[in-house]
């Protein structure tokens, strides 16, 4: 396995602008590239971001990560 890194994402709302309140439920997952690797859990910063870990496990591609919403 690889070393973790840490990520953390911005959220914002339809018009654009970022929200400064947390309470999106969200997921991260591999959109694009052949590597694979594990999500730390994500935690809610309650400021509009959202913080979690990537570990490599399997070196390919390079990937995408994006994020998906569960309203």
């Amino acid at each position: 396995a690889g070393t973790p890194i840490a990520i953390t994402i911005q959220a914002f709302n339809a018009n654009g602008t970022p929200q400064t309140v947390g309470g999106i439920p969200i997921t991260p997952q591999i959109v694009a590239g052949t590597s694979s690797g594990t999500f730390g859990s994500v935690t809610d910063n309650n400021d509009g971001t959202y913080s979690y870990n990537f570990t490599p496990t399997l070196v390919g591609t390079p990937v995408d990560i994006g994020i998906t919403t569960n309203m």
